[in-house]
């Protein structure tokens, strides 16, 4: 066994360097008495400007991960909860903006920004010693690196997961694991290993473009004794009934977000011996034969084409994490799976020429901490959910199946999503900050 297999990068959790400047004040401390869960948000900082031939030059992940470590130092009475990568504009000139709600994919050349979030409740236990965070990248193994008129072809999640488990019985890792995520890496032009680089935080790519995505499998834990565990993944993929039309401009009609979940949630009702650590929304591409209406969707592939000019259509599937630990668990309560999402209200629908605008995240984060104030619900984990805005006016969070109609300028927004054991009955209006008032109209005064 090679000393890194299949890509893997480990990080010692010290060593940290100052806090960057530009964290966002709206974020919550830890002190305060009424917290139930926050997010903290690192987002790498411009090492080198960039200019008309050049590149700008961002801070690495693995150097999120020691400021991360620095701020948990210094925050001895919180305990993370989830982690998660999250992908932002970003400027050749100025470092990305994550309390931003809006994002879009625009035809030119744009730079994309990767950052960490992490999310964070009060400590369950008395301990005063601080968590420090750990985590390694699983890099799936390319089969055939293709060419130029071909593209290149990755081992499947159920052949990188055995992978991984054999990596892990030979090197548990120092510490327990807290999120398992499925992370995509973007490429735009001819794909190499040479260019693979998970830690990466900065690229550049366009609407218009074609791109490979490369699925890969981060692993963030807190660090400790080694817990000896093994990890896996189960999915579950909305049903899809007849298979639209790119012509007329129409979707297949798709299985609801919360029955999905709710296919999930009985799967983990008769699972024994396995800890859930974390669940995650996934886009996968849709396949429709050209010769036939027959659609085929496989969530065990780790990579897929974006075409930049032609339409590409995805699903939504939820992807459960977890791990299994070398020593049976004791019995428990069998988890009862349930979520609540939470959309930054929209302040102004787009135009023809503009963008809808939204709140900021934070502001969409104190609605969320008023309502876990409100209810004493129980946070298994949670995400930050990009969801599309159609015709610049509305989004659908139960929503499955979206299009990116080849030159389309596409909008998203970022909403939280929680996911929960147990059934909330929703508080009174009053118990939770007041929306504004919906947009009147469309605006063009957000010119692109």
């Amino acid at each position: 066994m090679s000393e890194k297999p299949l890509g893997f990068e480990g990080l010692a959790g010290a060593g940290a360097s100052a806090p960057p400047p530009g964290y966002s004040q709206a974020t919550p401390q830890p002190q305060q008495p009424s917290l139930r869960l926050a997010y903290q948000d690192f987002f790498p900082q411009i090492l080198k400007t960039g200019g008309t031939l050049s590149a700008p030059v961002y801070e690495r992940f693995d150097v999120l991960m020691q400021r991360a470590n620095q701020w948990l130092q210094s925050n001895p009475g919180i305990e993370v909860k989830t982690c998660e990568s999250l992908e932002k504009t970003g400027h050749s000139k100025a470092p990305a903006d994550p309390n931003m709600s809006v994002r879009y994919e625009a035809n030119h050349m744009q730079y994309m920004v990767r950052g960490l979030r992490v999310w964070y409740g009060p400590k369950s236990t008395s301990s005063g010693n601080p968590e420090q965070l750990g985590y390694i990248n699983c890099v799936p193994g390319c089969l055939k690196a293709g060419g130029f008129l071909s593209f290149p072809e990755f081992e499947r999640l159920d052949v990188v997961l055995s992978k991984l488990n054999g990596y892990l019985q030979q090197q548990p890792l120092p510490g327990r694991i807290v999120t398992i995520e499925t992370q995509d890496i973007k490429f735009t032009g001819t794909w190499s290993p040479n260019v693979m680089d998970p830690d990466n935080s900065c690229w550049l790519e366009s609407g218009k473009a074609a791109k490979l995505y490369l699925f890969i499998i981060r692993i963030f834990y807190i660090m400790g004794p080694p817990q000896y565990e093994e990890v896996g993944m189960a999915d579950f993929v909305p049903e899809v009934q007849g298979s639209g039309s790119v012509f007329s401009f129409s979707l297949p009609a798709s299985e609801p977000f919360h029955s999905v979940l709710s296919r999930a949630h009985a799967w983990i009702k008769v699972q024994q011996g396995i800890r859930i650590t974390n669940v995650k929304t996934l886009d996968i591409k849709m396949h429709n034969s050209a010769f036939s209406s027959r659609i085929t969707i496989d969530s065990q592939q780790t990579s897929y084409i974006e075409h930049g000019k032609a339409t590409t259509v995805y699903i939504r599937a939820v992807r459960v994490a977890y791990a299994r630990p070398r020593v049976p668990l004791p019995p428990s309560q069998p988890l009862l799976l349930t979520y609540r999402t939470f959309v930054p209200a929209q302040l102004r629908q787009g135009g023809v020429m503009s963008i809808p605008s939204y709140e900021y995240q934070h502001e969409a984060l104190q609605r969320l901490m008023a309502w876990l104030n409100a209810t004493g619900a129980a946070v298994l984990s949670a995400e930050t959910v990009e969801l599309k805005v159609h015709q610049r006016k509305h989004t659908d969070e139960e929503g499955s199946v979206y299009a990116e109609f080849g030159k389309e300028v596409v909008v998203y927004v970022s909403a939280l999503r929680l996911y929960m054991h147990g059934f909330y009955q929703e508080p009174p209006p009053e118990a939770l900050p007041a929306m504004p008032p919906p947009p009147k109209g469309s605006s063009d005064c957000l010119v692109m």
